[in-house]
């Protein structure tokens, strides 16, 4: 009986300790962040493996997100990932679901089915292709590269992966409509693949016009993106700000304004399915953002 009690726990030991080559404990990636408004300012999206965890009997790392601004990169704080036999995916813990994120074992023509969360409510999937394969030698370690190619209209996912890193666009698939992006892997480090520079930045860390970027990307917000009938928009300032928005052909619907220190809500009902773009100046600069008018959520 002891015998076939070690012989147990020898074979799950086995299992678990494979399972943790892609994001062990200690990994940590750095990707280049920028806000949508296109002024040119940058931070950075630091992600890192805080521990294990076990979900319906698979051994799993908890990711931890956070931005060097403020938590806006539309992910929630941790994330659950699997990784088995050349493939990561994701626990959708709202919806009680694993969801494919990498398939490192994919050969060129092949198309993948990969999930994504629209604003932690909505969970969607979409098709990559593998386009090319290679190889990267990071450390003495050669690490196979797929280059993805996506057709979706908004799922941004097309990128180079590394096996064992992850996306060299960003971690986790991208929803088109976010108000700010992460757009390139700065630098990765592992007790396993080493320290990674992907020649992005200098040093991962690194803020450009944090200053101006704090005082000008805060002074309004719309709440959801993603909406059925009506926005919530909030003035952050001490004065009244003029709201404007155009669809995708750039013909302005209305304008709208939005008193000091306040939230309005904007009855939108009216407006057909599609893409739509919100314009505030409040007097030094004009804040562009994105929002997405479905009845179907």
């Amino acid at each position: 009986m002891k015998k076939l009690f070690f012989l147990l726990c020898f074979f799950v030991c086995v299992k678990f300790s494979t399972a943790q080559t892609f994001a062990p404990v200690g990994s940590i990636w750095y990707y280049n962040h920028e806000w949508f408004s296109g002024n040119n300012n940058e931070d950075y999206t630091r992600i890192e493996s805080i521990a294990d965890t076990i979900i319906e009997g698979r051994l799993c790392s908890i990711v931890h997100i956070e931005n060097a601004y403020q938590n806006a990169t539309g992910f929630p704080d941790s994330i659950y990932l699997f990784y088995d036999s050349g493939k990561v995916y994701r626990y959708f813990n709202d919806f009680n679901k694993w969801g494919l994120q990498f398939d490192f074992t994919a050969e060129i023509g092949d198309t993948i089915l990969i999930y994504g969360n629209v604003y932690n409510s909505i969970l969607d999937s979409f098709n990559v292709i593998v386009d090319s394969i290679g190889y990267i030698d990071i450390n003495g370690h050669s690490l196979k590269t797929l280059n993805y190619n996506e057709s979706s209209l908004y799922w941004e996912d097309a990128q180079k992966v590394i096996e064992e890193i992850g996306g060299t666009f960003f971690l986790f698939p991208t929803y088109t409509l976010a108000e700010n992006t992460n757009d390139g892997l700065r630098c990765y480090s592992d007790s396993l693949v080493g320290y990674y520079n992907s020649g992005l930045v200098q040093t991962c860390d690194t803020v450009i016009n944090s200053v101006e970027y704090v005082g000008n990307l805060t002074y309004y917000s719309i709440y959801p993106a993603l909406f059925d009938k009506e926005i919530l928009v909030t003035n952050h300032t001490n004065k009244d700000l003029l709201m404007q928005i155009f669809n995708e052909t750039l013909s302005k619907y209305g304008e709208y304004n939005i008193n000091a220190n306040q939230s309005t809500k904007i009855d939108l009902e009216i407006l057909p399915d599609g893409i739509y773009f919100t314009a505030v100046n409040n007097g030094n600069q004009r804040n562009i953002q994105k929002i997405l008018k479905t009845s179907t959520h």
